[in-house]
């Protein structure tokens, strides 16, 4: 169920608490065993986002942080590519599982609105998905991704946000309108506003570089339901629908030096 929040244009997603219980559900661990969970991480997967992206702004060796990093499988791969990459999460079943599987993955266990790295540690900073799940704001979160980054360093920020289509079903009353003002128990995430978000962090030493919405297939048939099956037409869906109807955003921020 989805609901319109005026005041800050977004939308509040209820559906199931994004706990740490959650997402150790989610990643459905009971139904793998350690080495399918193992192949699971390691086999090479489809990523047209995170490795070129990371490509694209920092060089082979750069220190990279992924917050909120689920089973590890971007952490993985950008090792095998020669970055040095930290994996954080705080599901405990889901980092001492994956931990287990590849143990020469750097995985822990932790909260990103207190990290456990020093200041100006990491050239890149990967967050997919994430400051969206936060009731009360991502204020803690921003100022973590600020500490721990080099000057200079880059923040990859992805999150659903209020696509082109989202912003016109809104203005023309499609959503019911959200009426909460605190955290109901069932609140999982926001579609935020990513002009809103760019304006935050541009305010706590980010400078904007790139935005890039993606998930075009997802963003769309969720907005209106497609019956499609056929996965090239998919895939050709997903690509044009971008623009217009994408479920989420990539934000690239470049941390600014110290005046």
């Amino acid at each position: 169920m989805r609901f319109y929040d005026q005041q800050h244009n977004r939308l509040v997603y209820i559906a199931e608490q994004a706990s740490p219980d959650y997402w150790d559900r989610h990643w459905s661990f009971d139904k793998l065993r350690i080495e399918e969970l193992r192949r699971e991480i390691t086999r090479k997967h489809f990523d047209f986002l995170v490795l070129p992206t990371t490509r694209d702004y920092l060089q082979r060796g750069s220190r990279v942080l992924e917050g909120g990093c689920g089973t590890g499988v971007h952490v993985y791969n950008l090792q095998r590519h020669g970055f040095e990459s930290i994996g954080i999460d705080n599901a405990p079943e889901t980092v001492r599982l994956a931990k287990q599987a590849v143990p020469e993955m750097d995985i822990r266990e932790g909260d990103v609105r207190a990290l456990p790295f020093p200041d100006n540690h990491f050239d890149g900073y990967w967050s997919i998905g994430v400051i969206e799940h936060f009731w009360d704001g991502y204020d803690a979160a921003l100022r973590e991704m600020r500490r721990v980054l080099k000057p200079g360093g880059y923040l990859f920020l992805t999150f659903p946000y209020m696509s082109p289509l989202r912003r016109w079903k809104a203005a023309r009353g499609r959503y019911p309108l959200n009426t909460a003002t605190v955290a109901p128990s069932n609140f999982y995430q926001f579609a935020l506003d990513h002009k809103r978000v760019t304006k935050t962090f541009e305010t706590n030493g980010f400078e904007l570089i790139e935005e890039k919405p993606f998930d075009g297939w997802n963003g769309l048939n969720n907005e209106i339901p497609l019956k499609l099956r056929a996965k090239p037409l998919r895939l050709a869906i997903d690509f044009l629908a971008r623009p217009f109807a994408g479920h989420a955003i990539l934000l690239v921020l470049q941390k600014k030096p110290p005046r």
